[in-house]
């Protein structure tokens, strides 16, 4: 039963019920990125953040709607589709997240970081994939919005199938693969709420339109803007496998490089 209380942890710790479990991961994941959509859309229609659009047009589109839609449907896959995913595997893994617990940190990390790198190979091929011509017309293509109505919650502007197909199984790849101390897991659906947001926010930090170090590292956005720009390159979150497979923009159209200086991206 979903409503039970995993086993105790040796040492006598008792983790939540597979469902309290599961809701605790989305509410961390909703939590995280409304907040830090909430503030790039702040930065983004009070025009503070003009000087860093990657998109140069004077008539770029700051609709508040378009953040609206994207949190609606954000909350829509969390509560429809993520929920009943993660309380099924906190289910079935139960035993194993259960005496992980006594992981080190070290051995932490390395399970998270492996966890994550496959969710992100896993991604990168499905995402491949939507872009034939037959997944991109039926369910890829809601998410391609134009580059000048590139928004935080963005990522979400999706069909429930790319979502099942593409998000979901990357979520669960570390519970299920390897389950580790729950620190861990917290850390990763935080990370990973947070880079959806700052990926599409449409936004560029750099030293030389004076952006801080933070900004610099956390905030960019101009990666996976070129994706959007053209749909034929970046199609993953770790560029070593777009480097892999060809697929990165400086292998395929060189000229992106110049964009975060001032050059709008090639017509």
């Amino acid at each position: 039963m979903i409503d039970r209380k995993l086993a105790n942890v040796e040492g006598g710790t008792e983790l939540p019920s597979p469902l309290a479990l599961a809701g605790s991961f989305c509410i961390v994941m909703v939590v995280t990125h409304l907040a830090t959509a909430g503030y790039i859309a702040w930065n983004d229609l009070s025009g503070r953040w003009s000087q860093y659009t990657l998109c140069k047009k004077s008539d770029r589109k700051r609709h508040p709607k378009l953040y609206v839609d994207g949190a609606l449907n954000f909350l829509k896959d969390v509560t429809l589709i993520m929920l009943p995913g993660l309380t099924w595997i906190c289910q079935v893994r139960g035993d194993d997240i259960v005496s992980a617990q006594d992981d080190n940190v070290l051995i932490g990390v390395l399970k998270i970081c492996a966890g994550y790198t496959i969710g992100r190979i896993w991604a990168a091929f499905a995402h491949r994939i939507l872009h034939t011509a037959l997944m991109y017309k039926h369910f890829h293509k809601r998410h391609h919005m134009r580059v000048d109505q590139l928004v935080a919650t963005g990522a979400w502007l999706d069909h429930p199938v790319e979502y099942a197909v593409m998000e979901l199984p990357g979520l669960l790849c570390p519970l299920v693969l390897f389950p580790t101390r729950l620190a861990f897991h917290y850390m990763f659906f935080f990370f990973h709420a947070f880079s959806a947001a700052t990926d599409h926010s449409g936004f560029t930090f750099t030293k030389e339109n004076g952006a801080g170090w933070f900004f610099r590292n956390f905030f960019d956005s101009e990666y996976h803007y070129y994706h959007h720009a053209t749909s034929t390159v970046n199609y993953a979150e770790m560029e070593w496998i777009d480097y892999l497979f060809g697929t990165h923009h400086t292998q395929v159209l060189p000229e992106f490089c110049n964009v975060s200086t001032g050059k709008e991206h090639p017509k």
